[in-house]
């Protein structure tokens, strides 16, 4: 195959995957008609659950994460004050252990609050849209008079 061949193919390849990515799926405000050929879609009965789940589990681990930190930094200390060694690597694992906990609840907070966020963001969104959009009787208009010089 040529380079100009080539390159016509991947040109022709590119506009129709464009043409796909750029087409409005609905303007009823329903959604979609059909999952399969949404460009963007968002089920809230699909993120809600996620959502709901990373809370739970922020509020778990916020709890049962840090079951042995007390005891374990009381037994550190007194390893210490003893004069062993292991004093120092028990502290040390509890601090790890303590900074892990920390990472994981902030991510399980990122993640339920950005799908809150999403799902809020997106109703929102939809609403403008559909909003925005003129009808006349029940159908909805073209973004553009300019469309009618074309039939």
């Amino acid at each position: 195959m040529t380079f100009k061949a080539e390159w016509d193919q991947l040109r022709a390849e590119s506009a129709r995957q464009q043409e796909t990515h750029t087409r409005i799926n609905s303007t009823d405000g329903g959604g979609p008609s059909s999952a399969t050929t949404a460009d963007l879609h968002v089920n809230s009965d699909e993120l809600g659950p996620i959502g709901t789940d990373a809370y739970g589990l922020y509020n778990q681990l916020k709890t049962d994460g840090r079951h042995a930190h007390d005891n374990s930094k009381t037994a550190a200390a007194h390893l210490t004050d003893g004069g062993l060694g292991t004093g120092s690597a028990l502290d040390h694992v509890v601090h790890t252990w303590e900074n892990q906990v920390n990472a994981l609840l902030q991510a399980c907070a990122l993640i339920s609050d950005h799908l809150d966020y999403s799902l809020a963001a997106h109703a929102n969104d939809e609403k403008k849209i559909a909003a925005s959009m003129p009808k006349v009787e029940g159908e909805y208009l073209t973004a553009s008079k300019i469309s009618h010089y074309f039939h």
